[in-house]
């Protein structure tokens, strides 16, 4: 089975938006630590005849990859259990990084991401209340 094609920019778009949104200084270290080194990855496992887009293109799906529990290479590994560990502890144990990382995964793939159940927040965005109002 050939490799999906995946996205990277549509990834690195979802995941930093993200990122920067909730902005904690070591967590933002771990994800520009993935960049560079999936920007590595690129360049060192580049095939003769490939372009460097697509070389790209297959480490980003390859972290993805990692994510979703395929094998994966160390540092593919050690990369990703870094990105998650640096995510405030609560969006972690809420579901918040699996679901983000998650979406972008999908929007990179060309999928529709699953939507959250109804009545349950939506990461990234406000707590919004429905208030009563009416005339004085």
């Amino acid at each position: 089975m050939g490799k999906i094609r995946f996205n990277d920019k549509v990834f690195k778009d979802q995941v930093g938006a993200w990122v920067g949104e909730v902005d904690d200084a070591d967590f933002l270290r771990a994800w520009e630590v993935v960049l560079g080194c999936l920007a590595v990855h690129a360049k060192l496992d580049r095939q003769p005849r490939q372009s460097a887009a697509q070389a790209r293109r297959e480490a980003y799906q390859d972290f993805a990859l990692a994510f979703e529990g395929d094998e994966a290479t160390y540092t593919m590994v050690g990369m990703l259990h870094e990105f998650e560990q640096m995510c405030p502890e609560d969006l972690r144990e809420d579901g918040t990084f699996q679901e983000m990382v998650e979406r972008a995964i999908a929007l990179a793939r060309g999928e529709e991401p699953a939507r959250p159940p109804e009545g349950s927040p939506v990461p990234g965005s406000p707590n919004l209340s429905v208030i009563e109002g009416g005339r004085s």
